[in-house]
């Protein structure tokens, strides 16, 4: 069968993978029947049955493990690029009480959770919902981990029409990839280490003072007051037996008090130590900085072999050079959930300051307390620079 497909030039940087679609139906090859093994695995021994025997079959061996091992013990895993169907598969698991192992998270996967729970995105990923990357004229453009030139090439046209715009092409991955070919700058960063180097280019960013101050209070968790009992964040009610809500707290600069977070008038610290009621606690921004001092330049590179002068300009570069549109690979949360969720904590910005903030409805992205009390490594915010 042959087919003529005219698409425009926009869609056609969306399609080249989606051009052969078309052999999942058509290819000689497609299994069209159920087919039952008939001998011992690998002999290739099959005999065409009706579907109705092999849903009968299917639905007889689930229900026997769920009676056995009971309904959770069934792991159901779905491709990550089945968006229509994938779903239904996980309808299917429900009915059953399995458990859905799913790449897209939030939850399975650091990577979808922590946009999720960083941007308030509807979508899985900030890429998709230009959170992090759709800039018009990006001054620098990060692949972290990414080999767009062969696993993403929409993402990958934009990187390279933004080179011929005069951004700045970084890539950070262990592999000399083609995408690698086409940087200004390669860091051939140790595998499983850029949590490191995450946080070292932070603690240059926080020591030059690059972030943006403004932007940290108002869209970040940096203000509010973290126990130092618990790792908690500190809520009115602690203050207050007789209070039951669950306000956060800040320190105010302005009155040298604690005051809600959503007050009126109200200037937050975003460093210093205070003790209220006999809690003592900190602000969230000066919990990542302290994390972050634990990795000075010299610390960072050898953790990451990386050079350090290396490092330093591209933590500077990185504040400074705005905005930046960052890619990430799936490599940054397979690994590690704090390697991704490190990684996010820096590139966490918006559009250019010029525009002010694109979309952030939340951008809490400090693993702190209610939500990830048994992680080690917890203390992260998103930060403009």
């Amino acid at each position: 069968m042959n087919l003529t497909i005219s698409l425009s030039q926009d869609i056609a940087i969306y399609a080249l993978r989606g051009l052969c679609l078309p052999k999942l139906v058509y290819h000689p090859d497609r299994q069209k029947y159920p087919m039952k093994r008939m001998g011992e695995r690998g002999e290739g021994k099959w005999q065409r049955i009706s579907w109705d025997e092999a849903l009968d079959t299917i639905a007889t061996r689930i229900r026997g493990m769920s009676e056995k091992h009971g309904p959770t013990s069934m792991g159901w895993i779905t491709n990550e690029g089945k968006i229509l169907s994938g779903p239904i598969y996980q309808r299917l698991a429900s009915t059953w009480g399995g458990t859905v192992v799913s790449t897209l998270g939030p939850g399975d996967a650091a990577g979808p959770c922590a946009d999720i729970t960083s941007y308030g995105a509807i979508v899985c990923y900030a890429e998709l919902g230009g959170y992090t990357a759709n800039f018009k004229d990006p001054q620098m453009f990060f692949a972290w981990g990414s080999n767009l030139a062969e696993i993403t090439v929409p993402y990958y046209r934009k990187m390279m029409s933004a080179k011929a715009q005069g951004a700045k092409i970084v890539v950070i991955d262990p592999r000399f990839t083609p995408t690698a070919a086409k940087a200004d700058e390669y860091l051939p960063i140790r595998p499983g280490t850029d949590a490191a180097l995450a946080l070292g280019m932070i603690n240059v960013v926080i020591n030059r003072e690059l972030y943006d101050e403004s932007f940290v209070i108002q869209y970040t968790v940096g203000p509010l007051l973290v126990r130092s009992d618990n790792g908690l964040f500190l809520r009115e009610k602690d203050i207050d037996s007789g209070e039951s809500n669950g306000n956060y707290i800040v320190w105010d600069k302005k009155t040298n008090q604690f005051k809600k977070h959503d007050e009126q008038g109200t200037i937050p610290a975003l460093k210093g130590s205070y003790t209220i009621n006999g809690i003592t606690c900190k602000p969230a921004f000066h919990l990542l900085a302290e994390l972050a001092a634990q990795y000075p330049l010299e610390t960072t590179s050898q953790i990451t072999d990386l050079d350090p002068d290396a490092i330093e300009k591209l933590a500077v570069d990185y504040a400074t050079r705005r905005p930046v549109a960052c890619y990430r690979g799936w490599g940054l949360h397979a690994l590690f959930m704090e390697i991704f969720r490190t990684a996010q904590s820096l590139r966490s910005q918006p559009s250019p300051a010029t525009s002010g903030p694109k979309v952030w409805t939340t951008s809490f992205f400090i693993s702190i307390g209610d939500h990830f009390t048994a992680r080690k490594v917890r203390h992260f915010t998103a930060c403009r620079f």
